[in-house]
């Protein structure tokens, strides 16, 4: 097992170079990768920098830091975003028989920091009317980070002033982007609008001005994580 391996004194990897994390994506602000642990598996991976874990499906996870012992903390839910510091070496274990799928986002940028400890961010399930939207934002210093339920024809806000935006999908979602100007009238929607179609674990980055509100098309209720990046401060 990884655990016996890295115990002999062979440093743990990055997660590029750590056989059930994938690279999905990266650029400046970001490395996301996607995790795998199929029944009793398990990884020890150096993480230098603070990241997002996105719970893709029901898992229930032994954890540990380096040096400890691992320990079962409880379910991890569909649809959880949980905020980690960086600068540990962190093992995982699945004692389960359905593979636990996660996406991992890594903040390149220092300053995203939400405090000192292990941090829950937010949830992408119905609180308890499943007709009703939820939204349930995080600011992390250089980000926000938006955890959303939207049933059909519901729609998040814009935040003008970001300079990119990362979504990750929970669920099969069908997204409307709406430009701003599209917000002021009913009836000004055509060929401003852009669809964005993903299944779960999939990602789109935004750039800026591609986009800056979200409506649910499809006939199941949209779930998924939106990582929102802001510009420095001048």
């Amino acid at each position: 097992m990884l655990v016996a391996a890295f115990a002999a004194g062979q440093a743990a990897p990055d997660m590029a170079h750590e056989s059930h994390h994938s690279l999905l994506f990266e650029n400046s602000q970001v490395r996301v990768f996607s995790l795998q642990l199929g029944y009793n598996e398990s990884e020890l991976t150096l993480h230098d920098h603070a990241f997002l874990l996105v719970t893709l499906a029901d898992c229930q996870p032994a954890m540990w830091l380096e040096g400890q012992s691992p320990i079962i903390s409880g379910t991890l839910k569909q649809g959880w975003v949980n905020y980690v510091p960086g600068g540990w070496t962190r093992g995982m274990r699945n004692d389960q028989k359905s593979t636990c799928r996660f996406i991992v986002v890594e903040f390149l940028d220092p300053r995203a920091m939400m405090n000192e400890d292990v941090g829950y961010a937010g949830s992408t399930g119905p609180s308890q009317d499943p007709a009703a939207k939820s939204i349930a934002t995080m600011p992390l210093g250089t980000s926000y980070v938006t955890a959303a339920y939207l049933p059909h024809g519901e729609s998040i806000p814009a935040r003008p002033e970001d300079i990119g935006e990362l979504l990750v999908a929970i669920t099969d979602l069908d997204l409307k982007i709406l430009k701003t100007q599209d917000l002021k009238t009913e009836d000004a929607k055509g060929d401003d609008d852009h669809h964005i179609r993903k299944s779960p674990g999939e990602l789109e980055w935004l750039e800026p001005g591609r986009g800056s509100a979200w409506e649910s098309e499809g006939s199941a209720p949209a779930r998924f994580v939106l990582v929102r990046f802001l510009a420095d401060e001048k």
